[in-house]
């Protein structure tokens, strides 16, 4: 019986052994051929360290745009608990409803239908697809000026600046306000209809 447990516990080892090497080889194998991607993907993640170091105010720009979009949000939430507080009479039973009953709706209102109803299920698609525009629009300006900064700083120069022998970017404090002034100013339309492009497609997906 103890030879029986010391041959399982020795196939057992052989077992993890030859898997562990089958695994670092496959490991391996896969680090050859994609060794080229993995430097580009080291080098672009050392070079937006870098920005990110000289352009700390980018760090802080999605937590101002998250602040912006709470009270919109909550606006929003609001909005849509005061429309679904919108009820009409049901003729039938005399009970509040948010939308009659087909037949009935067919009865009191012939070959139209409930029109409340259509008009509150628009009301509250329009509020909800509003919120949805707005908060992409905001993620695109945030994303469109934090790109604009780090292209900037990207394609600036580097130079002994300051005569220590170090060649570092001299670039403006104010590079991402510059970054944001120049959204505001010249792509908020292209923001503005990339965002409802972006809104449609999210609500056609949930709607399909």
């Amino acid at each position: 019986e103890e030879m029986a447990k010391a041959n399982d516990s020795e196939a057992y080892t052989y077992n993890v052994a030859v898997g562990s090497l089958i695994a670092w080889a496959v490991l391996g194998v896969i680090f050859i051929v994609f060794s080229g991607r993995i430097h580009i993907a080291i080098g672009v993640i050392e070079e937006a360290s870098d920005a990110f170091l000289d352009i700390p105010t980018a760090v802080l720009f999605p937590v101002f745009l998250l602040i912006i979009s709470i009270p919109i949000s909550m606006f929003c939430c609001f909005a849509c608990f005061m429309l679904m507080s919108l009820r009409s009479v049901d003729p039938a039973t005399g009970a509040m409803t948010y939308c009659l009953d087909p037949a009935v709706a067919e009865i009191a209102y012939p070959g139209v239908g409930d029109p409340d109803c259509v008009i509150l299920k628009g009301m509250l698609f329009a509020q909800v697809f509003g919120w949805l525009w707005t908060v992409q629009w905001f993620s695109s300006i945030q994303y469109t000026s934090v790109a604009g900064a780090v292209s900037r700083w990207y394609f600036t120069p580097t130079m002994d600046v300051n005569g220590d022998g170090k060649d570092t970017k001299d670039v403006s404090s104010f590079l991402l306000y510059d970054s944001i002034m120049r959204t505001l100013f010249h792509h908020l339309g292209t923001m503005a209809l990339g965002s409802f492009i972006t809104a449609v497609v999210i609500c056609v997906k949930y709607i399909a």
